[in-house]
């Protein structure tokens, strides 16, 4: 379970306590963009499991750093001056945040959701699987709270899934469906010197980041917009990933959830890993110009 300290208010705003960001965060300032919550899977077993010596090197190898990878593109672009988007990151405890700082065209789900993906594949890869949630709308961040409705609708969101994946809330669909609007509108504009039109650069991008799915749940099964965080990582951004047979699925999954003396062998467990397994298999299945973002 999350330690994400989230504290309801009136109105149903929220108060979160936070560690210090990746980056520098100014403080006291409204932000209008999405917000990604993403936990990770496994974490009391890997807690009980290894000694604290292991553990810190587990921390220094694996975990820290990661959300800095993600939001770099795996540490190409380290200023995020090539990105229409910067995203901000922090960690703490078994929680991962992901937050928009700044857009610079007026197409905010550009590259967010693009990061967003890139770290639940990163992790993964680490045997760090994580489940996440990413949400839209305006919050107050510093370098010590969280203010605002998407965090919470992101804490919730998070914590009712049964697999390894991340979704978009209600919120971020909502965002996400305007976004593809204002793609067919979006002019050409001068980015670092170059003549470019972001909505067709994006759009081969854009297109193939969410699919709907029947995402499990603690209440059963939801269709949801999920992220296609496997095939799309390794498709586009150029990672070094062998083509998977389906019978090595199975494998590749129990791997990565088993890694570092982490504990599979309870029902709870299993059933996330066979959820997992679904989903990564329906993206291998699936025609690259298929994985549309429109529910007809």
């Amino acid at each position: 379970m999350s330690r994400f300290k989230v504290k309801r208010n009136q109105g149903g705003s929220s108060r979160v306590i936070s560690s210090k960001s990746t980056k520098e965060v100014s403080s006291g300032r409204k932000v209008t963009g999405f917000f990604g919550l993403f936990d990770i899977l496994g974490y009391r077993s890997l807690i009980e499991n290894n000694s604290l010596e292991e553990l810190i090197k587990i921390y220094n190898s694996v975990v820290s750093g990661i959300d800095k990878a993600a939001v770099t593109i795996n540490h190409t672009d380290e200023d995020q001056s090539l990105s229409f988007d910067t995203v901000g990151s922090f960690m703490f405890s078994d929680t991962i945040v992901l937050f928009q700082e700044y857009s610079t065209i007026n197409l905010p789900g550009g590259t967010f959701i693009l990061k967003a993906a890139l770290l639940m594949r990163l992790a993964f890869e680490k045997g760090i699987p994580l489940r996440g949630a990413i949400s839209y709308g305006e919050y107050y961040i510093d370098e010590n709270c969280y203010l605002g409705k998407p965090i919470v609708e992101a804490y919730e969101t998070e914590k009712m899934q049964e697999w390894s994946g991340a979704v978009l809330c209600n919120s971020a669909e909502q965002e996400y469906a305007l976004d593809l609007d204002r793609r067919s509108s979006a002019k050409t504009m001068n980015f670092h010197g170059i003549e470019i039109n972001p909505a067709v650069m994006m759009s081969q991008f854009m297109e193939n980041l969410i699919v709907q799915y029947d995402v499990p749940t603690k209440s059963g099964i939801e269709i949801r917009s999920a992220l296609c965080w496997d095939d799309y990582v390794s498709i586009f951004c150029k990672v070094d990933v062998p083509f998977l047979e389906p019978h090595i699925f199975e494998e590749r999954v129990r791997e990565n959830f088993s890694r570092h003396n982490k504990k599979i062998d309870n029902d709870s467990v299993r059933q996330k890993m066979e959820n997992t397994v679904g989903f990564l298999r329906f993206l291998e299945t699936r025609p690259i110009s298929t994985r549309i973002a429109n529910k007809g």
